[in-house]
């Protein structure tokens, strides 16, 4: 990934998200792994339960699930790919705008000497 995004235009970088919001297989593939990583997270809590709770044990495990998918989801998590995206983007618009300030700089500076 971060191949291709060393040899992305500024312009184009900032797509690479919504390049990857359409991209159905990637998203499916995403999910997935969060429920695995839930249900095994699910899987280890409710096998922490004491002896005398087992018979309870299936139920927990169940409603752990359900617990920890809706917490995760109102967090607003982003995957760590999108993470990196968002974080060259912004390297590459800090860049752009110091390059901009400094061209505006020398405008003013020639504007000013100009004028005197």
């Amino acid at each position: 990934m971060e191949d291709k995004l060393k040899d992305k235009p500024d312009d184009t970088l900032e797509g690479e998200l919504a390049d990857k919001a359409e991209d159905s297989s990637d998203t499916g593939r995403q999910r997935r792994v969060d429920r695995e990583k839930i249900s095994d997270l699910a899987e280890k809590l409710a096998a922490a339960v004491p002896d005398d709770l087992q018979d309870l044990r299936a139920d927990l495990e169940h409603n752990f699930q359900g617990l920890l998918a809706v917490g995760l989801e109102k967090m607003n998590l982003v995957n760590r790919e999108e993470f990196d995206v968002q974080s060259k983007v912004l390297a590459r618009t800090r860049e752009k705008l110091e390059r901009l300030e400094q061209e505006l700089q020398a405008l003013q500076r020639d504007t000013n000497s100009d004028d005197s």
